[in-house]
């Protein structure tokens, strides 16, 4: 869809940039169980100490103690690696019950079999709440009888989690930073939004990763370029979009401007038809664009 322009991006040379790499899906496995466990309350006060390295050796050299295995086994082994064969404190099985039932829920995520919204549906739902302002927005949401009282609940838990993430990663440097620190920053974020998988944090951190990069290398007004050719409208099409998105607009800033756009169309009964169309069209353009770098960086 977006043709060569995501290519300039320069994808590998963050990738090379990452400091551990996983070599194995067993490798890759067992990370995401320790960041499960690391996120549990126990582990966190230290009330059980785990060493990482030796918990990931473990966790890898015997993969089918734990993946895909079934509730009793999974809790049994963990146990094992977590309290060996002495006495257990008396949260251990709430823990490896909790431990259990959020790593399947991560799996669950990987594997697509999950309740929580995929990205695409999650970022439209976000942008047409059409205000810019997060509690309005929530507000807006909470008002709508369009959603079940549970969809409204997961997709402020997203869009808090969201909002969380951009503003921990607009404190922590260059894209090169991001990246080095990339699990730690997740992980924080994750520690303060229980509600979302890892998995999905990793993902919404690629996201708005992409979105960065993409700002680096355009504005608003290559947007609009690549846009119009994409979709094949006539030239006027641009110019009756830049009466909302300024050409020479920042492209980090395009959402701003979209919003504020919206919320002018709800606000006025007379909106123009087709100016909400071809603003419809330019968002979901966007959410492709971004969602397709993303997709080249890491998991």
């Amino acid at each position: 869809m977006m043709g060569d322009e995501s290519r300039l991006v320069d994808i590998d040379e963050l990738a090379a940039s990452r400091q551990k790499p996983e070599r194995a899906s067993e490798r890759a496995r067992a990370n995401l169980l320790w960041r499960v466990l690391r996120r549990q309350p126990e582990i966190a006060a230290g009330r059980v100490r785990v060493i990482r390295e030796h918990f990931l050796r473990v966790i890898a050299s015997k993969p089918t103690d734990f993946f895909g295995a079934a509730e009793g086994d999974f809790r049994a082994h963990l146990g094992e690696v977590l309290f060996g064969d002495g006495a257990r404190p008396d949260f251990a099985a709430a823990l490896l019950l909790r431990v259990y039932g959020a790593y399947q829920k991560e799996e669950g995520y990987l594997e697509g079999r999950k309740e929580d919204f995929t990205f695409d549906v999650l970022f439209q739902a976000i942008e047409h709440l059409g205000l810019n302002r997060s509690n309005e927005s929530e507000a807006s949401l909470l008002a709508g009888g369009a959603l079940t009282g549970n969809d409204r609940d997961r997709i402020l838990a997203y869009f808090r989690a969201y909002n969380d993430l951009a503003r921990r990663m607009s404190l922590a440097g260059p894209p090169r930073a991001l990246m080095d620190d990339r699990e730690a920053i997740v992980d924080e974020i994750a520690a303060r939004n229980p509600l979302i998988t890892i998995s999905g944090l990793d993902g919404m951190f690629r996201y708005q990763l992409a979105q960065i990069l993409l700002s680096q290398k355009y504005a608003c007004h290559d947007l609009l370029k690549l846009w119009c050719r994409e979709y094949g409208f006539e030239p006027d099409a641009i110019e009756r979009v830049q009466n909302y998105i300024p050409d020479n607009a920042p492209l980090h800033d395009f959402r701003t401007h979209y919003a504020k756009a919206i919320k002018r169309f709800r606000d006025d009964q007379g909106a123009d038809d087709l100016d909400i169309l071809l603003l419809r069209t330019l968002a979901n353009y966007f959410t492709s664009w971004v969602m397709g770098v993303s997709e080249k960086i890491p998991a």
